[in-house]
């Protein structure tokens, strides 16, 4: 992983107290993530990799809340943009809070998360055209959890 990724988990996770960051880098050897893209994520040896049932459930939580807000479109506002960040900002924090994954599937919770919220930032930003990206991005992103999670 990037030294960037990993000082933003650091300090993310140490603000937000996930129980298992000291864990993750005493552990983890990072050196079989050499070959892949920092930040991509990847199948457990092309099978899916389990997820505990609390942060399943989080990511459904963070789906519904963008689904209530995919028919506005393109015409949603920076104050909704804002109240999405907000709502799934919370989701995350309980999402962390609740979790209970070890091992290299918790190092690709890791990754996975490093990605959503990188977009999740770009939500409050005062440029309308990188919000409405940020909440594709975002969308995609959640999506893209039962491909890599079950």
């Amino acid at each position: 992983m990037s030294k960037k990724i990993i000082a933003f988990l650091i300090i993310h996770f140490l603000i937000t107290g996930c129980d298992h960051i000291a864990e993750h880098f005493d552990s983890h050897s990072h050196e079989n993530h050499e070959s892949s893209h920092p930040g991509s994520l990847s199948l457990d040896n092309g099978t899916k990799w389990k997820s505990d049932t609390s942060t399943s459930e989080r990511i459904l939580a963070m789906k519904a809340i963008t689904e209530k807000y995919k028919n506005k479109g393109e015409s949603l506002t920076q104050s909704e943009y804002k109240e999405i960040h907000m709502r799934l900002s919370s989701e995350v924090d309980a999402l962390i809070q609740g979790c209970k994954m070890t091992g290299p599937a918790h190092d690709e919770l890791h990754i996975y998360l490093g990605i959503l919220q990188n977009s999740m930032k770009d939500l409050k930003a005062e440029d309308a055209s990188l919000s409405q990206k940020a909440f594709k991005d975002i969308n995609k992103q959640l999506n893209l959890f039962s491909d890599f999670f079950e």
